[in-house]
């Protein structure tokens, strides 16, 4: 629920509390020395029950007494110049009520009676679109429309001749608006900086033309052995498929070298009709590149190819899935225009799918030579994808160090959603923590968060599976501790049925906690709690019958002490 910040935060730890608030009156903070020391031998002289020990030298004066020092440190308390509750909520207040302004985009509003086209510039606007400077393959100087990965709608999607299409150039995913004559150019820059970013990357191309190496070696042998096959006849590979011998003759491939994975694939045959493209139910044969997609579209065949090259694909799969999750891609491209998140701010948006989808084609395109590698390419696709989504889904899990290797059974057409935070709340509050759920905070179903990161020291992004119906700010939890809410008060909370449930009173009931600190002669002893010493201590007050009206010892008082951080939520009321 955290940007990862490389704490050793996991785990279990020890607590030191004290009755001294660490109140400071300077503009510039004061500074603090702890010493954690042994009381060994000196219980009953801290209690009470013993008279403190006199000096030989003159009896009527009490004895310093030396204590071992066990550890210590020193900090600086800063006067709190920042309030969680008010930047947080005025994240809300900006939006004047309206929660269509917490969308990524620039708000704008139409004119009064606007022609057609400015009404279709302010639609592309209130869309997330920005327009920017263009120059055509011919030199001329115009503009296009940019979006980038984050978007105020939900995106259509690309029409694609298949599921598993592969953009193959960056000008196959150029859009022109016939009406207007202008260019969509938003997932053309995605492809070309998918294919910059691999580029830039020796390591990846390196994994990814070595993968490809392997799987044409694997292609290769399987259509030697299809087309040498006694049962393999002028009509090329279309009768094999149809009359589903297919595994039949992947059998010679065993007593060669293509190892024991296959053998494990090929001892579970496929049920009857099972794994069939309907498409291959046909008795006119097809072209040879048509039958090859075919062949290669077949389940069993991309599961035989998975399996031999899954150590190959491993490091491409893993550099991929960080590029779907946007790692590396620049802050301009994911928001092109500032003033869709001005300071102060947070912004909802959806992730365009489109967008990750042309970004990994970009990736994928480099080493791209020949008809061979864009068929491999495309026929691959599908695999790919669903390795990519499975290792999206465990990055955040593998960064912190929780991953259990296993894939989520989550639905792969989930859609993802997020926030995009740019505030002091982000640079003050380092742990922030943002928690999504699906239906309410106390019912509802926590979504997992497949990214959380601070982009800079005031802008966090937050990426999660699905939709949220509410978004949970808390502060950070390492800042549990004893201490005084805002107001000089304690949240009183109940001691059982159930015990830390608020009761919905504060103590002292008219504010003003500083009536129980120890009386002082200058600054010695300042802002010490008079925990249980007379009837004007805190315990002895706050049993009294118009607060707890009961007994309390040292366990319940802590409770009471308590200062848990805030949490403040924003709910989508359309989902309720």
């Amino acid at each position: 629920d955290q940007a990862i910040l490389g704490f050793e935060d996991k785990g279990w730890f020890s607590v030191v509390a004290g009755n001294r608030l660490l109140k400071t009156n300077s503009p510039n903070g004061t500074r603090f020395y702890v010493h954690l020391v042994s009381l060994e031998g000196y219980y009953d002289i801290m209690s009470g029950a013993a008279p403190w020990p006199k000096k030989k030298s003159n009896p009527t004066q009490d004895k310093d007494i030396a204590l071992a020092s066990l550890y210590n440190w020193t900090f600086l308390s800063q006067p709190e110049k920042l309030n969680f509750k008010e930047l947080v909520e005025n994240f809300a207040t900006q939006s004047g009520g309206v929660a269509d302004n917490l969308l990524l985009r620039l708000n704008v509003k139409a004119p009064e009676h606007p022609d057609s086209n400015t009404k279709a510039v302010v639609t592309r606007l209130q869309n997330g679109y920005v327009p920017l400077n263009y120059v055509t393959s011919s030199g001329e100087k115009t503009f296009s429309w940019f979006r980038g990965p984050f978007t105020p709608v939900i995106a259509q999607p690309l029409p694609r001749s298949s599921e598993d299409f592969h953009f193959p150039c960056t000008s196959s995913t150029m859009i022109y608006d016939n009406t207007t004559g202008i260019f969509d150019q938003s997932y053309s820059a995605a492809w070309s900086m998918g294919r910059a970013l691999s580029l830039a990357d020796s390591a990846f191309c390196q994994a990814l033309l070595q993968y490809r190496k392997k799987a044409y070696n694997i292609v290769g042998k399987l259509i030697d052995v299809l087309k040498t096959a006694d049962e393999a006849t002028e009509a090329d590979l279309t009768q094999i498929i149809q009359n589903s011998v297919v595994l039949d003759s992947f059998k010679a491939i065993i007593t060669q070298d293509a190892g024991k994975s296959l053998t494990r694939v090929l001892a579970n045959p496929v049920p009857a009709g099972v794994g069939k493209n309907p498409s291959l139910q046909t008795t006119t044969p097809g072209s040879p590149v048509n039958v090859a997609k075919s062949f290669f579209s077949d389940p069993s065949v991309q599961d035989l190819l998975k399996e031999e090259v899954k150590d190959d694909l491993i490091p491409v799969v893993q550099w991929l899935a960080r590029l779907q999750l946007l790692y590396n891609v620049p802050f301009s491209h994911l928001v092109p225009d500032q003033l869709s998140l001005p300071v102060e701010s947070m912004r909802f948006f959806y992730v365009d799918q489109n967008w990750l989808d042309c970004l990994v084609d970009g990736a994928i395109s480099i080493g791209v030579q020949s008809s061979k590698d864009s068929f491999f390419n495309s026929v691959m696709r599908g695999v790919i994808n669903d390795a990519v989504t499975a290792e999206t889904k465990a990055i955040r899990d593998k960064l912190l160090g929780t991953a259990t290797g296993d894939s989520e059974p989550d639905s792969t057409k989930e859609a993802l959603t997020g926030i995009l935070i740019r505030s002091a709340v982000v640079s003050g509050w380092p742990g922030l923590v943002v928690k999504g759920y699906k239906g309410d905070y106390e019912t509802g179903t926590k979504l997992k968060m497949l990214r959380m990161d601070r982009l800079s020291p005031n802008v966090l992004l937050c990426v999660f599976l699905d939709i949220p119906d509410t978004i949970i700010l808390a502060e950070p939890q390492q800042g549990l501790c004893f201490g005084v809410e805002d107001g000089s008060i304690i949240n009183l909370r109940q001691l059982t049925n159930p015990p830390g449930k608020p009761t919905g009173n504060n103590f002292p009931a008219s504010g003003g906690f500083e009536t129980f600190f120890r009386p002082t002669t200058g600054d010695l002893g300042s802002d010490v709690i008079n925990i249980n010493d007379g009837a004007n201590s805190v315990v002895q007050t706050m049993q009294q019958s118009h607060y707890l009206n009961t007994t309390i010892g040292p366990a319940q008082f802590a409770m009471e002490m308590v200062k848990a951080p805030q949490e403040i939520s924003f709910t989508n009321i359309t989902s309720k």
